[in-house]
């Protein structure tokens, strides 16, 4: 019983090392470049968009995505494809549509490939009236020499850059990934991640949404005529020239808040775990709790009011020119 045992175990290990000596000879033959032992080749592909429109819409499974602006007054798309998976441009009633189209057999499913598909969309127009993007697993980046009314970004599995001035609302929304956003002037700004960070600067909107699950937030110059609601179920939230005229708003159940030179009517700021700490441009009529942890705030009795709980941390809030109480 042992000796054929044994004589298994002797041919397994053989057949393992003529595996690896097969995949070794493989690798040698493609070169050591890893790509070439893709069973799912890329295939790049290049259009010219001759019809005018004023709206986009991108719907991308597996893609990476940039919007660029034109060097040549032309609308131009660089597309990293696969045989049967592939982008299917048009324009029709004034609306951009890439979508995406799988082709592949059941069995196509099967392979190995190392590289992403990728659509890079060249505009001729500096302002659009709206940009809706939804991806599956992929990257966004729009770029900061572009316009439009309206953005509407999607995606499951990938990180959002958009840098490009927003006059309208802007709406961002990532599963996992990473999100950053600058140039905005609207009415509404919704940004929101369940896993991930989220970064805000160098905006203007009434209203502001921001909450991340799992992650940081940060925003930096950010003004705005409304309410500003801002949370982070584990994470830091973090802000700098923050001011609104309506009612500021942070919640966070684990991680610190600190926030400088920051302002608004009123504000209610809330950590279970972590240390409350920041500066305000103007007096307010402080309310305050903590289970443990020591309390600094500054001593003025007018204002809006400034709530602030934290179960478990320090509570330090100054005003320029105002001196504090402990």
């Amino acid at each position: 019983m042992k000796t054929k045992l044994i004589i298994a175990l002797i041919i397994a290990a053989g057949l393992i090392f003529i595996g690896i000596a097969v995949a070794a000879c493989g690798f040698a033959m493609s070169g050591f470049d890893i790509k070439n032992l893709t069973t799912d080749p890329e295939v790049t592909n290049y259009m010219t968009i001759d019809q005018d429109f004023n709206s986009i819409i991108i719907d991308a499974t597996t893609a990476d995505l940039k919007i660029l602006p034109s060097t040549d007054g032309k609308c131009k798309i660089d597309l990293v494809e696969r045989e049967n998976l592939y982008f299917m441009p048009s324009v029709e009633n004034g609306i951009l549509t890439i979508n995406e189209i799988d082709d592949r057999k059941w069995y196509e499913y099967i392979g190995i490939g190392w590289s992403n598909m990728s659509i890079t969309l060249y505009l001729p127009k500096e302002q659009y009236d709206s940009l809706t993007v939804e991806l599956t697993t992929g990257r966004a980046q729009i770029d900061s020499g572009l316009e439009f009314g309206k953005v509407d970004i999607k995606a499951t599995t990938g990180s959002v850059k958009c840098e490009a001035k927003v006059t309208e609302s802007l709406a961002i929304k990532c599963t996992t990934g990473l999100i950053y956003a600058s140039g905005a002037d609207v009415d509404t700004i919704k940004l929101k991640a369940s896993t991930g960070s989220i970064e805000l600067c160098n905006s203007s909107c009434k209203t502001l949404e921001v909450e991340a699950t799992t992650g940081s937030i940060k925003l930096s110059e950010v003004s705005g005529t409304g309410d500003f609601d801002i949370e982070a179920t584990t994470g830091k939230i973090n802000l700098s020239d923050v001011v609104t005229e309506g009612d500021l708003t942070i919640e966070a159940d684990t991680g610190d808040v600190i926030f400088k030179r920051c302002d608004a009517a009123n504000l209610s700021i809330t950590t279970d775990t972590g240390d409350i700490e920041g500066s305000l441009l103007s007096s307010k009529v402080f309310f305050y709790e903590t289970d443990t942890g020591d309390v600094e705030l500054p001593r003025t009795d007018e204002g809006g009011k400034c709530n602030i709980e934290t179960d478990t941390g320090d509570i330090t809030v100054t005003i320029v020119g105002v001196g504090i109480s402990k």
